[in-house]
């Protein structure tokens, strides 16, 4: 499936004063089982040309849920519901929700790419460190 980006600059750039350590990551999953993915931007100081969940940092005065679904607007441009909190690690809060696909996304600054996949394709994608085991687990 061939993917439309539009990007735009970011309203929270990357270091924020109000951003705090806690980060809301969310698998987002298709009714037939394909599970959005970004690919960070070269600019990136953490893990650049990696694949990885939407999400991102907390901000002061906000709650993780809030986060993540904030995070997911900024990052691709699209609204989600019904958040579902499958773990922690860290300071790192994974959530799971179902979305239809759909074609176009407005990225921001921190992603150069969106892709929708299936469990077989994330095998051969360079991805950030421990999201596998998540992925594997929301989408068995």
């Amino acid at each position: 499936m061939k993917i439309k980006i539009n990007i735009h600059k970011s309203p929270y750039p990357i270091g924020e004063d109000d951003d705090v350590e806690e980060v809301a990551k969310v698998i987002i999953i298709s009714p037939d089982k394909e599970v959005l993915l970004l690919k960070r931007a070269e600019h990136m100081i953490w893990e650049p040309n990696k694949w990885d969940l939407p999400g991102g940092h907390r901000k002061k005065d906000e709650e993780l849920d809030e986060a993540a679904r904030r995070e997911v607007k900024e990052e691709v441009g699209i609204d989600i519901e019904n958040l579902n909190k499958v773990d922690e690690f860290g300071k790192i809060t994974i959530y799971t929700t179902n979305k239809e696909k759909q074609n176009d996304y407005e990225l921001d600054d921190e992603n150069q790419e969106a892709k929708w996949t299936t469990l077989e394709e994330l095998e051969n994608l360079d991805l950030v460190p421990n999201i596998m085991k998540y992925i594997k687990e929301a989408i068995a």
